[in-house]
């Protein structure tokens, strides 16, 4: 392209407030500057950014058009490597119908393609609108996705939740609730619960990445961690939604007796109305996480409503998956090696 017309750039900071403008397109409820703080911890701040992911496009210093990416690290029969998902994009009302969506997609592909640490590169979005676009680009279908959104609401009458000072934590019952992460014992259970199940396709959480994700400027945590007499041995990551309203992002726990021990230590101090969390399975399966089956009846006097859905995970190898494929001991195309769940953990 010429200079004087349209180029497609990478993201960075000077594009900053410019292309804050335009996302008021997608987030018209947030303010200006909470716009602008999102945009710079998703994709300025994140510590994965050896790996292109995001791009504007520009014609006179004005930015007309953006594509991001969303890079997670991978573990697989002890192989580390990278996948970049598809996140948002927008195009100026003025440059709508010209093609920019496409073109960005396949340019900025290309570009994630060319590394070598990324053998594929995926789109987990349940928008059907975005799909055909993706199918027409390359991407294929790779396995059918169950989703369910879980609600469950609880009452507390005459009570007062916690309300935490800066690094306060309050222990109850070998439970330690607290809004502060512990990200090298999170990094620690996280590892160990890889190499239990090496041979799946999981998330490797390290502790940048764990301190990139709560440092999210329009979110709160709240962590649930169980206790012995030597160590830390399990967590709960709640995210707050305001309004004593939370959702179950991810958890580690041995047993379902150690789920429902962080659970309840964790009601017990924040008294929340509202306790919700996303389940993903692949669609021949039911959606059935043990963990979770009692979750909805404690205790059997509350309600709880639940909505289903199903959508395609779709999928483009890039030309070295089969140096990957060769040297781990599955097929990465089998949608039985994948750990679903932890793809869509707290979602950007």
């Amino acid at each position: 392209m010429n200079k004087h017309d349209y180029n497609i750039v990478p993201f960075e900071k000077k594009h900053l407030h410019k292309l804050a403008k335009l996302m008021k397109i997608l987030w018209g409820k947030m303010e200006q500057e909470e716009i602008v703080q999102l945009l710079e911890w998703r994709y300025l701040q994140t510590p994965i950014q050896h790996i292109p992911h995001s791009f504007v496009l520009v014609k006179n210093d004005e930015v007309l058009a953006f594509r991001g990416w969303f890079i997670l690290k991978l573990t697989h029969c002890d192989q580390i490597f990278y996948t970049a998902s598809l996140a948002d994009a927008v195009v100026h009302p003025s440059e709508r119908r010209k093609g920019w969506f496409e073109k960005m997609t396949k340019f900025s592909l290309g570009q994630i393609q060319k590394c070598k640490s990324v053998p594929f590169t995926t789109a987990i979005s349940s928008n059907e609108k975005s799909i055909p676009g993706y199918l027409k680009i390359g991407y294929r279908v790779l396995f059918e996705i169950n989703e369910s959104y879980n609600i469950r609401p609880f009452s507390f009458l005459f009570t007062q939740k916690a309300h935490f000072n800066k690094d306060q934590e309050i222990y109850t019952n070998n439970v330690l609730i607290t809004e502060v992460p512990q990200l090298q014992i999170m990094e620690f259970l996280f590892e160990e619960r890889i190499k239990n199940n090496r041979g799946a396709l999981q998330v490797k959480w390290d502790s940048g990445y764990l301190d990139w994700r709560f440092k999210r400027p329009d979110s709160k945590y709240v962590f649930s961690y169980l206790c012995n007499e030597d160590a830390t041995i399990g967590f709960l990551i709640f995210k707050s939604w305001g309004n004593d309203r939370y959702s179950l992002v991810e958890f580690v726990a041995d047993t379902s007796q150690d789920f429902y021990k962080m659970l309840h230590a964790f009601v017990k101090v924040m008294k929340p109305k509202i306790i919700s969390c996303w389940e993903h399975a692949l669609k021949k399966q039911n959606i059935n996480n043990r963990f979770f089956d009692g979750f909805y009846s404690i205790p059997k006097c509350f309600n709880f409503k639940k909505k289903s859905t199903s959508h395609p995970l779709l999928y483009m190898p890039n030309s070295n998956v089969e140096n990957l494929s060769k040297s781990s001991e599955s097929d990465l195309s089998d949608p039985k090696v994948w750990q679903i769940n932890e793809l869509y953990s707290d979602s950007i």
